[in-house]
């Protein structure tokens, strides 16, 4: 496959230029959402793109600007990040289902020229932000005091006015997105123009995925598996994508049948939605992407799993199973992908299952600008803090390792508690818990402890026969605990919920937990 990466002084959008001349014709994106046969062609794709441009234009967007994109699942979000980088602007893609107080927080930190956004939307900014918005709408509702955004058959249809592509240098800033914030604030992650399409052709490299491929999206596009490891990999290919505006179980299998789709990005909520339907007998799907290779998985829906691991600030998928797949590497993630030199650092030996040789820390030698975040927006003691002194990227993870060199994930380091002088890690807590077949998912933190430094508290979603008997649940809980951790690993207090806060992706917010752990130690018994 030919090189897409820009050399130095070259804008993302000439590589989306050559792809869109290239597949012309070829359906870019299906838009069931917008109507039956709803579709845009490669070439109207960049024709939107264009005149997107143009009018950002008209609006006063310029170079440098920062523009906050709060969209759902929809062609607008695609064709403005891609129209801000025309213009050498930056796109800031955020997600409209987070609360006010969080939108609040990232404009602040972003401090954007103007809000893209929807009508439904309008409310999630506050009123004192003193920034422009402009309405995206779709039906020609009246917005007040907002403009409106071209409609999509007006930006794909019409030769706008011309505009020229800014000439930027391979690292100027092309995209922000922001961590899910599942640990502590939500930090910039900013990419860079070269960084962009460096991901989509690795992501292509190592997925194989071609222009006969269609994958099916669903996930919010303020993610990188969505954004990146799906639209940018489908678009830089030459492929096609569907475009659903949520996940909706009752449609997952017409749709992927009407389209023939061959691949997609699948979450384990996903599947515990789909196991309650009847699955067809045959299908178009190649390979689901997973956070690990799953043999269940792919019993149960005949598909095959590809474990995929990755971060914001690498932006492209970071260690992926390999093409050939063997028995042992089930819950693997394989190996990091070419482009991406690694060292396993603070190794402790036969630490784990999975025949585990090691666990240890994953650290990665990459270049920021190309392969790698250039830095967290207006956070540079966060940044030189994300390296080691001699340049290698932290990522944060703990990962066993087996005799082949298979990874397999172990712990995010800040779900290492310090009890006392030992490190006692989060997930081997849940991992116990689990045992006591009571619960439906679980979470553990860590409580500040003044005589221990902290101590671990479990947190608990029953399942039906846990919440049949919650004090039968707990002494369970308990004895699972006692049977398989040592005395100060275990948590000491368990807390009951009927769900977790929750951060993107549905991922489980740790940080409001430790603070909700904290308030029950404050509060009098």
């Amino acid at each position: 496959m030919e090189q897409l990466t820009p050399d130095l002084g070259a804008n993302a959008c000439l590589a989306l230029a050559h792809v869109c001349d290239r597949h012309g014709q070829r359906t870019a994106l299906y838009l069931p959402d917008l109507g039956s046969d709803a579709k845009l062609s490669y070439a109207a794709f960049y024709q939107a793109v264009g005149n997107a441009a143009a009018a950002l234009t008209r609006l006063g967007i310029k170079r440098d600007d920062r523009l906050v994109l709060c969209l759902d699942v929809e062609p607008h979000a695609l064709i403005l990040v891609f129209a801000c980088a025309y213009l050498g602007a930056t796109a800031v893609l955020v997600g409209n289902r987070l609360s006010q107080e969080e939108m609040h927080y990232i404009v602040h930190d972003a401090a954007p020229s103007m809000i893209i956004t929807s009508l439904d939307d309008l409310g999630l900014f506050a009123d004192d932000l003193r920034v422009s918005r402009v309405v995206v709408s779709a039906l020609g509702e009246e917005t007040g005091k907002w403009p409106v955004f071209p409609a999509l058959d007006e930006l794909a249809a019409t030769q706008g006015a011309c505009v020229d592509m800014a000439y930027v240098a391979a690292d100027h800033p092309a995209l922000i997105l922001y961590t899910s914030g599942t640990t502590s604030k939500p930090k910039g992650v900013v990419i860079s123009h070269a960084h962009l399409v460096w991901s989509a052709q690795s992501n292509i490299e190592h997925l194989r995925v071609t222009e006969t491929d269609v994958t099916l999206v669903f996930f919010p596009l303020c993610h990188t598996m969505a954004f990146s490891y799906q639209v940018l990999t489908s678009l830089y290919s030459g492929g096609a994508m569907v475009l659903r505006r949520v996940f909706n179980p009752q449609r997952f299998w017409s749709d992927a049948a009407r389209f023939a789709c061959t691949w997609a990005a699948i979450l384990p909520f996903v599947c515990h939605a789909l196991a309650a339907l009847e699955t067809p007998s045959r299908h178009s799907f190649r390979f689901w992407g997973f956070p690990s290779r799953n043999t269940d998985v792919e019993a149960l829906f005949g598909v095959k799993t590809v474990g995929w691991w990755g971060m914001t600030e690498l932006f492209a998928i970071g260690s992926l199973t390999s093409e050939q797949h063997s028995a042992d590497i089930n819950y693997s993630i394989g190996k990091p992908v070419s482009g991406y030199r690694y060292r396993l650092a603070d190794a402790v030996a036969n630490a784990g299952p999975f025949n585990a040789r090691i666990s240890a820390d994953l650290q990665l030698n990459a270049q920021p600008g190309k392969n790698l975040f250039l830095g967290y927006l207006n956070k540079p003691d966060e940044t030189r803090e994300a390296f080691t002194e001699d340049g290698w990227y932290i990522t944060g993870d703990r990962f066993f390792e087996n005799a082949e060199g298979v990874l397999f994930f172990d712990v995010r380091l800040k779900d290492i508690i310090k009890v006392g002088g030992e490190n006692v890690s989060a997930s081997e807590i849940e991992f116990a818990a689990y045992a006591s077949a009571m619960i439906s998912e679980v979470a553990v933190v860590s409580r500040p402890d003044p005589l221990l430094t902290e101590v671990p508290v479990l947190f608990a979603v029953l399942n039906a026969d846990g919440r049949e008997d919650q004090d039968l649940a707990r002494q369970r809980i308990e004895q699972a605990c006692r049977e398989r951790l040592a005395d100060f690993k275990r948590p000491h207090e368990i807390i009951f919920l009927l769900d977790f806060p929750r951060a993107g992706l549905r991922k489980i917010a740790k940080n409001q937990l430790r603070l909700m752990a904290g308030q029950q130690a404050r509060e009098p018994a």
